[in-house]
């Protein structure tokens, strides 16, 4: 509010974070003019009367109770990653020697963002339970980098070099690469992706142009049969992976927006592969192109001998196991209708279809047969799902971000043509996703996430980077 930001990229990527939602903004006016402009203005919120006498003292004392208790059970013994440490560490709260380990480094008044984040876990219980990493770059500058750590009796081993799952900022990272090939000339995004691998065109996908795949228009979310979890790992089964994507009809009319959770990976991964002149796959091509030139710690894949000194910075949580899971997420909302202490939009219809395999939300989510998906071998194998596993720090993220916002330079290096830039961050389209119910998706030419939030001010996917140009 206090004076205009040009070229600001920030990347957070949070490890076992519990934060409460952020507020809903109460009045937004998008501005497509320019690309990424966004005006906020809530003073009207502030200042208007509510309607009706809202709710009564004694509702209002009984809601913080509720919260609070929810809070609290939350919070108890965990059957997870820390076992009994869990408690532990909340008497030591309780008592004002909370543990916590990190270091901030900031320039500037960008010390006080570094300040606060560092806040976040040592003042904001009990939702500052975690690990989390925050680097900010401002034009080619890097002008916060910071890292915490919440989580007692765990290891010590985890930094700012530390390396963690980004699932759906996976789809931010492929979107730079394919806007590399753009700038090759190798790629359009106006052009059909069936020019490139005509085999896509079959059951009526044949005017899915490049841009719709990479704004989730492409119409095929999920596969009628699930993808065998054998052909997504590796490099030897990315023909038949392919086959299967060309194969399927559209699930989706065309022009309906529904988020490719997954499935926008092996989709875009084959469309590198048709367009490479060495053949690379999309996870080759972006270490080639981009992470080697700029330095950046991010992969697809961990499992290659050559990613062994990284795989051993990997300090990604896996799914916790399902005793966990009802003592300390659906129980709690269960007893009192809060979800980790805060009312939780959709959490209980979330909890009614978590194993509801017919419904599109899963079908969306997990379109690979996952049984095996969760060892950890295969965890680290799946170079073909560059929309949804990817590895990285922070640091690297918002470089590589700083690309996008510093019009294509970063280190003094062109990686892209400002006009590609352009292209790629034109013609923002905002529609009604399908799985995420009356959440509005809005995506650029180039794929970038524009809003993803719900009229709760939810944001239900995690493939949106935080970009600021003015």
């Amino acid at each position: 509010r206090s004076r205009p930001l040009s070229g600001l990229s920030i990347l957070i990527r949070s490890m076992s974070t519990f934060c409460p939602p952020w507020p809903a903004a109460a009045d937004v006016e998008i501005a497509t003019t320019k690309p990424f402009v966004f005006k906020v203005d809530d003073h009207a919120s502030q200042d208007a009367e509510p309607e009706g006498p809202g709710p009564s003292i004694l509702a209002r004392v009984l809601n913080w109770l509720r919260v609070l208790i929810g809070s609290m059970i939350v919070f108890l013994p965990e059957f997870g990653p820390r076992g009994w440490h869990a408690p532990i560490g909340m008497l030591r709260r309780l008592f004002g020697c909370a543990y916590f380990r990190g270091e901030k480094n900031a320039s500037g008044p960008w010390e006080y963002v570094a300040e606060v984040f560092h806040a976040g876990f040592t003042k904001n219980w009990p939702h500052n339970n975690g690990r989390a990493q925050l680097c900010v770059f401002h034009h080619s500058d890097r002008v916060v980098d910071a890292w915490g750590d919440s989580l007692p009796a765990v290891d010590e081993t985890y930094d700012a070099d530390s390396l963690q799952a980004i699932f759906s900022n996976s789809k931010t990272v492929s979107a730079i690469t394919i806007a590399k090939l753009v700038d090759s000339g190798l790629l359009d995004y106006d052009e059909k992706v069936c020019k490139y691998w005509p085999e896509f065109a079959q059951g009526g996908k044949e005017a899915v142009t490049v841009s719709d795949a990479l704004c989730h228009d492409a119409g095929v979310p999920w596969l009628d049969e699930l993808i065998p979890v054998h052909l997504t790992l590796g490099r030897d089964h990315q023909d038949e992976l392919a086959a299967r994507i060309a194969k399927q009809p559209r699930v989706w009319e065309h022009g309906d927006r529904v988020y490719h959770a997954v499935t926008q990976g092996p989709l875009l991964n084959e469309l590198v592969r048709r367009v490479d002149p060495q053949k690379r796959n999309l996870a080759h091509y972006f270490r080639d192109e981009l992470a080697a030139p700029l330095g950046l710690n991010i992969y697809f894949g961990l499992a290659d001998p050559s990613s062994a000194a990284a795989a051993e910075r990997l300090v990604t949580s896996y799914e916790p196991s399902a005793l966990w899971s009802w003592f300390n997420m659906w129980l709690p909302f269960l007893a009192f209708r809060c979800y980790l202490g805060r009312d939780q939009y959709m959490t209980l219809d979330a909890i009614k279809s978590r194993y509801d395999p017919t419904l599109p939300f899963q079908k969306a989510v997990h379109p690979v047969d996952d049984e095996e998906v969760k060892v950890k071998a295969n965890f680290l194998n799946s170079e073909t799902m560059v929309a949804s596993l990817g590895f990285a720090d922070a640091r690297s993220l918002a470089k590589l971000g700083a690309v996008v916002t510093n019009g294509g330079v970063v280190d003094g290096m062109r990686i892209l043509r400002q006009s590609t830039v352009r292209q790629m961050l034109s013609d923002v389209s905002f529609k009604t996703d399908v799985i995420f119910g009356d959440a509005i998706m809005g995506w650029t030419k180039g794929g970038l996430c524009a809003s993803a939030c719900t009229s709760a001010g939810v944001a239900p996917a995690a493939g949106a980077h935080a970009f600021v140009d003015r």
